[in-house]
């Protein structure tokens, strides 16, 4: 989800801000304004940084003139920009353009503007005009680069971004960190250290070359990725109130339960865009008791992946058979396709169809096809690894059965929070899942349409051990509440597990 980075990536964006607060704009061809006390001050004010100022004397000087000098919207334009008042700099800055449209210092500063609006595509666009204008123009050529680089064309980031240190020596250290941060972001280790190496050279005691030479200790940690991923996990849980949520059924007993499971992926990129994988995952649970509800499920998928343009399309299919008892009990096949993207900056949204064919061995009346969209969001809320999330699932099942066919509406968040203990990097996890399902047909035990809801309360510990390993303490509380009996429950399960990933 992101480049992982040895500061606050923040810190690139007070460069940007820096650069974009500078007095005076390189290569700036200054045209005399008129005779015009408030537009010569204005002027001047800005050429000092003082843009608020700049704005007062400039909007006096504008509205003394019928026909204001294009340079007066343009210092215009930019001191509003250089205050973070975006739109009403680029309506200003197109006004100086439309009088003088060979200016590349404005088309320079309406880019910038456009950027911060995140209006790449048009920033684009001014940046290539100021390059027109002025082809030595090395940080229309950066600022080209960052655009770039914020549509996901990172080739011709790294480009722009080489001619502008190539054309303007200030730009030579920044130009280099950013190409440097984009093979890191690929995971290219080898490139990525050399380019950070050079970048340390053109000035080492900046705070440029100290954040590279941060990246450089990251780097010798860092593993290169591996295709395959497996993982184990074995345990017990406590539950008081045994239920089998596929088919509404509660016993009103508790038991105690012994699991295992074991998961194994494999992923590739057979083109830098493309990433296919597939997966599969085992898992047993045995009851001391009940163990007419002692279940295995097999899970196997297989996805494919395209990133385009800050983009990633995914098709994917998954099978899932459950044993219940020692019998065959039902199998499910499902179809996906969705689309996930970066929103704001640390806020990701992934947006799944899910299409699944449920088929029940001994119970053929339950079988059903069941149609569901997944919006999910996902929020970095620091550098140590907090996240929260929040999904909305509307669904629909329709089953042989009229009785079962229902619509349903899921609603879940969560956070997971690491604790300030450095040594143990303990994790807390804590979710809340409530679901409401109105059946749409006449249930005969309760002759009317049966409606259920659902609060379930989830909170865990996680405790890592070694590099590969974790212990798990987790407390689930369900609510249930239902017009149909069976169905309206509480229910608490206590589980202790431990886990290894490779």
């Amino acid at each position: 989800m992101g480049i992982v980075s040895p500061r606050p990536f923040a810190w690139v964006c007070f460069i940007l801000i820096q650069l974009m607060g500078l007095s005076t704009v390189p290569g700036l061809r200054t045209v005399a304004a008129q005779e015009n006390s408030p537009l010569q001050s204005g002027i001047e004010d800005f050429q000092k940084g003082l843009y608020l100022k700049a704005i007062q004397n400039l909007q006096t000087g504008i509205q003394g003139q019928a026909s204001p000098p294009p340079e007066a919207y343009f210092y215009l334009g930019s001191s509003l920009s250089r205050m973070g008042q975006y739109e009403e700099a680029i309506a200003i800055l197109k006004k100086s353009l439309a009088l003088l449209p060979e200016n590349p210092e404005a088309h320079m500063d309406l880019g910038m503007a456009l950027f911060n609006t995140r209006r790449y595509p048009e920033a684009l666009a001014e940046f290539d005009k100021a390059i027109e204008y002025d082809p030595e123009n090395g940080a229309a050529r950066f600022f080209k680069g960052m655009t770039l680089k914020a549509l996901d064309r990172n080739d011709q980031a790294i480009s722009s971004f080489e001619e502008a240190g190539g054309i303007d020596p200030d730009f030579l250290q920044l130009a280099r960190f950013n190409v440097a941060l984009l093979r890191y972001k690929e995971n290219r280790w080898d490139e990525a250290k050399t380019l950070f190496e050079q970048c340390i050279e053109p000035d080492p005691a900046s705070e440029i070359a100290e954040t590279a030479r941060e990246f450089l200790k990251l780097i010798e940690t860092q593993k290169p990725p591996k295709a395959w991923r497996a993982a184990f996990r074995a345990g017990g849980s406590i539950d008081d109130n045994v239920t089998l949520q596929n088919i509404n059924l509660t016993t009103g007993l508790g038991d105690s339960i012994s699991f295992y499971q074991f998961s194994g992926a494999y992923s590739f990129e057979p083109v830098k865009t493309y990433t296919l994988g597939a997966g599969y995952d085992f898992f047993q649970s045995i009851y001391d008791s009940l163990h007419q509800f002692d279940m295995q499920a097999h899970t196997g998928y297989v996805s494919a992946a395209k990133n385009f343009g800050g983009f990633e399309f995914n098709l994917g299919y998954t099978f899932n058979y459950i044993a219940l008892g020692n019998e065959d009990f039902e199998n499910i096949h499902t179809l996906s396709s969705g689309i996930n993207f970066e929103l704001l900056d640390g806020w990701f949204v992934d947006l799944t169809y899910l299409l699944s064919f449920k088929d029940f061995y001994d119970i053929p009346a339950r079988d059903a096809k069941n149609h569901s969209l997944r919006i999910s969001n996902y929020f970095i809320l620091n550098d140590e690894g907090a996240l929260a999330w929040a999904t909305y699932m509307p669904e629909g099942e329709i089953t042989r059965d009229d009785q079962v066919t229902y619509v349903a509406q899921n609603v879940s968040t969560g956070i997971e929070y690491p604790l300030p203990l450095e040594t143990l990097k303990t994790r807390l996890r804590t979710s809340y899942l409530y679901y409401y399902r109105d059946y749409l047909f006449n249930t005969p035990f309760i002759n009317t349409e049966r409606i259920d809801y659902r609060n379930q309360v989830s909170f865990e510990i996680i405790q890592p051990l070694l590099d590969h390993f974790d212990i798990i303490f987790q407390y689930q509380y369900v609510n249930s509440q239902s017009n149909l009996l069976a169905n309206d429950f509480v229910e608490n399960v206590f589980t202790l597990s431990m886990g290894a990933t490779f």
